[in-house]
């Protein structure tokens, strides 16, 4: 008899726990957090990576801004949000240099799970035509000139 109790038993937690796992995600609202202003081009990828989500998933995506020291505003309230997948963060490479020029509360490696890599983004540095310099070596060159000065 105890032998049949123990076999339902286990039978009963597998059907309940295969059906657990059966669950589509998402099947409730989504948040993806970023960490910098509204316009900045984390905020209008991350809006648009939301959008194709939203459509794709037939599930709302709720975009929202954290804005604070490079990032780590959003990716601690990211790091205390329930761990159950459905707040995501979005946000930019200084996520990885943060916790060697600030202190965090959370540890990086350890409660983030990277997804995807969404963006690379390069740097541009532009400046007018009648400027002085129009290549970097000449404008360290000129730097160099006026901190003398």
């Amino acid at each position: 008899m105890l032998i049949k109790s123990s076999f339902i038993v286990l039978a009963l937690f597998f059907s309940l726990t295969t059906s657990c796992y059966s669950q589509e995600y998402p099947n409730r609202i989504v948040k993806m957090m970023a960490g910098y202003p509204a316009g900045s081009s984390v905020d209008l990828y991350g809006r648009a990576i939301s959008s194709k989500l939203q459509e794709n998933l037939k599930q709302p995506f709720i975009f929202e801004n954290k804005v604070g020291a490079a990032g780590t505003v959003a990716a601690e309230a990211t790091v205390r949000s329930v761990g159950d997948s459905y707040t995501l963060l979005n946000t930019a490479s200084q996520i990885v240099i943060n916790p060697f020029v600030q202190k965090l509360s959370f540890n990086t490696e350890k409660d983030l799970v990277p997804i995807a890599q969404t963006l690379s983004i390069s740097y541009l540095l532009l400046t007018g035509p009648n400027f002085p310099a129009s290549n970097l070596n000449e404008l360290v060159d000129y730097v160099k000139k006026i901190r003398k000065n």
